[in-house]
């Protein structure tokens, strides 16, 4: 027997407003590219986003918890923390740009953040999910995966 759930859409969440300006996955690419280099692996994940002030996502990581993880290379990396925070993202703000890139520090140190098209600056910066900086790509660094 197949049971029927009630489907619920979960596509709104309150207390997120919207900017009434729009960014097409092809720009996405553009800006991603402008941040990360044209060679870089980016996958653009939609067609057309939503944009946030910097104060809404800041605000949104102010009441997140991600970056009171203890972080463990073996057992909660880098890489946890970046799709932990990703995913809290999508399920609760809803299609913005907003995705994780995976780069090589000039260091030759790999690691892994969230990224985000701030659109106050037009462009793409990155999110250290383990303490909720934002800041510029790392001069130096080269990226090998963007997916937004």
């Amino acid at each position: 027997m197949i049971k029927m759930f009630k489907k619920v859409s979960l596509w709104f969440r309150p207390g997120f407003e919207y900017l009434e300006t729009t960014i097409s996955g092809v720009e996405l690419r553009a800006k991603c590219e402008d941040v990360f280099g044209k060679k870089s692996s980016i996958f653009i994940r939609g067609g057309i986003y939503k944009l946030i002030t910097l104060e809404t996502l800041a605000g949104f990581l102010n009441r997140d918890i991600i970056d009171k993880y203890h972080y463990d290379e073996d057992y909660f990396s880098c890489v946890d923390f970046s799709i932990v925070l990703w995913s809290r993202v999508i399920e609760n703000i809803k299609n913005i740009p907003f995705g994780m890139v995976w780069y090589e520090t000039d260091k030759g140190i790999l690691h892994s953040r969230n990224c985000w098209l701030n659109p106050g600056l037009g462009r793409v910066q990155l999110i250290e999910p383990q303490d909720d900086n934002i800041q510029d790509f790392p001069a130096g660094a080269k990226a090998i995966f963007v997916v937004m």
